[in-house]
């Protein structure tokens, strides 16, 4: 196949040449080109972009709980804790959703810092959860015990805090 000057060719059709289109429209863009570009976002959106992002999201929320940690009222407020030595890898997303269903129970030093809390619930959406567990096969997670958030032990603030920051490090260091 040769390649008379213009753009590289695709699927094997030679494109004709003989004049030069402007295509402003990408429903005007020859069929070919149209299932090359859908078949570029489909690669790139299933190809390492969610672990990336995932990555980058679980990052970022370790970071906000530092920051946060030390704008907490510690007040004696006791929430259930999953511990990391109590979790099973399976069982990682379990465990981060319960995360997400306690933090509101957290007392703030202000307004702004219970934005934040707000903004990490958010940043914790089940999309972000449930891709921390892929390394586990579905056959896996079916056979895991997993436990429900109210079975987990009573602790405060502080414990708390500490558990979900080491809990964020580990689903860090799986996703790496």
């Amino acid at each position: 196949m040769v390649n008379r000057g213009g753009p590289a060719l695709r699927c094997g059709r030679t494109p004709n040449f003989s004049r030069n289109i402007r295509f402003p429209n990408w429903k005007e863009w020859p069929p070919y080109v149209q299932k090359d570009k859908y078949i570029a976002v489909l690669s790139s959106s299933v190809m390492g972009a969610p672990a990336d992002d995932t990555l980058a999201t679980l990052q970022e929320l370790l970071k906000d709980l530092k920051h946060l940690s030390k704008n907490i009222k510690h007040d004696g407020r006791m929430l259930n804790t999953p511990l990391i030595e109590d979790i099973e890898d399976c069982c990682i997303p379990s465990a981060l959703r319960c995360f997400k269903e306690m933090l509101p129970g957290l007392t703030t030093t202000d307004e702004q810092k219970s934005q934040k809390v707000k903004k990490m619930c958010y940043k914790m959406s089940n999309k972000t959860i449930d891709r921390t567990g892929n390394v586990c096969t579905p056959e896996e997670v079916e056979k895991a015990s997993c436990r429900a958030c109210d079975s987990y032990e009573m602790k405060d603030s502080k414990d708390f805090l500490n558990a979900m920051e080491k809990l964020l490090q580990k689903s860090v260091m799986k996703m790496q």
